[in-house]
């Protein structure tokens, strides 16, 4: 879906954590020139992939974590 959005030039204006069910985008910029080059569009503020919040508490929920469990 964000490959499709950003090749038809939508870079910008990806999807937020409440329109999608398990990622979305945030900016990672260091400020709004900290930019890389979109198809069609040109520079935009870079972004990273984040998991959502409600993803995250059901994996943590289904699979307790432990700070003093030995790793598997």
């Amino acid at each position: 879906m964000y490959r499709d959005l950003i090749g038809a030039g939508h870079a910008a204006d990806l999807p937020t954590s409440t329109q999608t069910r398990y990622v979305h985008v945030r900016p990672k910029a260091a400020n709004k020139l900290d930019t890389d080059d979109a198809p069609i569009i040109g520079p935009v503020v870079r972004k990273c992939f984040c998991l959502n919040k409600q993803l995250v508490r059901a994996l943590l929920l289904e699979h307790p974590w432990s700070p003093n469990a030995a790793p598997r």
